[in-house]
């Protein structure tokens, strides 16, 4: 019997501009049988594959209309790509050697309408030629100092190029990247918490927690529920709209907060009504609803994909979605934790990260990351979910937060 050939894992991280728009994606590979995070391989046929996977129809749902930008080997700055330049940007690694061929491969596909990318660029005097013909250099702030870095840009500014922050860790490194002069940035710090001193919750933000710390009482009816959803216009309103969405191809439109309740029934209010909640709890950018709902929507497709018993899959989808809750408030996880009532199991699925509910969270926080060699790959096929479905969920969770974020905004 042929053996099954192995599955090309696939995940996307976003590049924003100054205003935390997404302005790109960074597609990052790896094959599911190596031991690498990533797929350098010089390997012509091996980097074809990437390509290949490129230009398919999941991949292309990853992008949402964004360009991707993918790691070049020498191998693959040797031809054209079988990708318009609308769609794809040239990111060239620092471990591909620069001389005159590498030189005149890059001029030809500048020539094409190519936007080049240098990736974790360190200047050398030798390189002029090639600076000349690059649009964008990303530049690693986590490796080296502050002062390193306004050298570097210092150095580079002649060069009519674009200046990429990568690995940015926290708000106050983007913010001093962006006084340098850095006008894209790339990292996990909208993930996290901001450090604020004597942090507390606004009114709006004390509302909604009331808000979620009724929907998370186990005693809650509907008549709690609805009262404060009522006296909410914003949520009112998010709610029908949602509810008369496509996600629930309902007969009929759906005109109160109490039949709206009942259709959905209590354990999916909780899940919903949560997830509007988040939505308007602060002015936090769009992308980080975006990759809540995400991560969220991952942890109840795996937990489905698992037969988990432990828990409904729609208190999966509730960690997954309180998982970020620590950023929306910038706030530790511990006290938004305690503040909010939760279950005790909830609660150590989302500090703890221990059992089966932790490897799901764990599971969808590498996997968005691309943090791939951090996944129990081997915890996960024990009990029946093998790589290609972790990417498959993955790819289906991003289209469904992209259609429930068009009812949301």
């Amino acid at each position: 019997m042929e053996s099954q050939s192995p599955a090309i894992l696939c995940a996307r991280q976003p590049i924003f501009n100054a205003q935390l728009d997404v302005f790109a994606y960074e597609l990052l590979f790896r094959d599911s049988d190596t031991g690498c995070a990533d797929i350098h391989a010089d390997d012509n046929a091996t980097s074809h594959v990437i390509l290949n996977a490129f230009t398919g129809h999941p991949i292309e749902n990853l992008l949402e209309g964004k360009k991707g930008f993918v790691n070049f080997t020498r191998g693959l700055l040797r031809a054209s790509p079988p990708i318009s330049a609308e769609k794809v940007v040239i990111e060239i690694l620092e471990s591909v050697d620069v001389d005159d061929e590498m030189i005149m491969d890059v001029k030809r596909l500048k020539d094409e309408g190519y936007t080049i990318v240098l990736d974790d660029y360190v200047f050398s005097e030798h390189h002029h030629e090639l600076l000349e013909l690059a649009d964008i250099i990303k530049i690693d702030v986590l490796s080296q100092s502050y002062e390193n870095v306004k050298c570097e840009l210092e150095v580079l500014e002649k060069y009519n190029v674009s200046f990429l922050a990568e690995k940015i860790e926290a708000k106050e490194d983007f913010i001093q990247c962006k006084e340098l002069g850095f006008t894209l940035f790339q990292g996990y710090f909208l993930s996290k918490p901001n450090n604020v001193k004597g942090k507390t919750v606004n009114g709006d933000q004390a509302s909604l927690m009331r808000f979620l710390r009724i929907l998370q009482n186990q005693d809650a009816e509907f008549n709690d529920i609805e009262a404060v959803i009522s006296i909410n216009p914003i949520l009112t309103y998010k709610l029908l709209r949602l509810i008369n969405s496509a996600a629930f191809a309902l007969e009929g439109t759906i005109t109160s907060i109490q039949k709206a309740l009942t259709i959905l029934g209590l354990e999916k209010v909780r899940t919903w009504g949560s997830m509007l909640a988040m939505t308007e709890m602060s002015s936090k950018p769009e992308v980080l609803c975006v990759n809540t709902l995400i991560r969220a929507q991952m942890c109840r497709s795996l937990a489905g994909a698992l037969s988990v018993a432990e828990a409904p899959v729609e208190s999966l989808f509730m960690v997954g979605l309180l998982s970020t809750m620590d950023a929306f408030l910038d706030l530790p996880m511990e006290e938004v934790v305690s503040s909010l009532g939760l279950p005790v199991w909830i609660e150590e699925a989302l500090i703890e990260r221990k059992g089966r509910m932790g490897l799901i969270l764990n599971t969808a926080v590498f996997y968005e990351e691309a943090e791939f060699d951090s996944i129990d790959w081997d915890g996960l096929r024990q009990i029946g979910l093998p790589d290609q479905d972790v990417q498959l969920i993955y790819q289906e969770s991003i289209l469904w937060a992209a259609d429930i974020m068009d009812q949301l905004i």
